[in-house]
């Protein structure tokens, strides 16, 4: 019988620790679009979120107006980080390029760098995911004009719940990208 405790209390504190967390994932979607442009090398600062999108919970409007969160669903990365690598896959899928998120990676100059500031990312009780806010396209090797866009557009979900908010908020971050290469010099 005491040989079989320690495998008891191994038994009993997994039991403690299973819990009905669901982790969610922005997954990549792919774009059609592709863009020729002389900034092959694209430097993406991590995207600046709002204080409630950058938590781990996820947060979605209310039909007053308030953001409320739900313990039980949690983003699976960091959203920043999440959002960053996503923009900068489909940066690369677009123009052909390589994009990748600071600090730049490569031995090489990046060509451009791509700033962007997110004012509002949030799931409506409609069932969209508003995504507005500014980004920056700045040279760095390559010569062209700083160009500073504003950016407002909404996301229908196409599935209910937080599995498709998440989803939303990947299909936004394709949007956000096609909008950005379609500026590039």
């Amino acid at each position: 019988m005491l040989k079989a405790a320690p495998f008891l209390a191994l038994g009993l504190l997994t039991a403690c620790m299973q819990t009905d967390f669901a982790y969610h994932l922005i997954d990549p979607v792919s774009s059609e679009l592709r863009v020729s442009t002389r900034a092959d090398n694209i430097e993406v600062v991590s995207v600046s979120l709002p204080l409630y999108a950058s938590l781990e919970e996820i947060g979605v409007a209310a039909g007053d107006g308030a953001v409320r969160f739900d313990e039980q669903n949690l983003w699976a990365d960091d959203p920043e980080r999440a959002l960053s690598l996503s923009l900068a896959r489909h940066m690369t899928e677009i123009t052909g390029g390589v994009a990748a998120v600071e600090p730049w990676p490569l031995t090489s100059v990046p060509d451009a760098r791509l700033t962007v500031q997110v004012e509002r990312v949030i799931a409506r009780p409609g069932g969209t995911v508003e995504f507005s806010g500014v980004y920056v396209l700045s040279p760095v090797a390559e010569e062209f004009a700083d160009r500073a866009e504003q950016f407002s557009f909404a996301v229908p979900m196409v599935q209910p719940g937080f599995g498709g908010v998440a989803d939303a908020h990947g299909q936004a971050m394709l949007v956000l990208a096609e909008q950005v290469a379609r500026q590039l010099p």
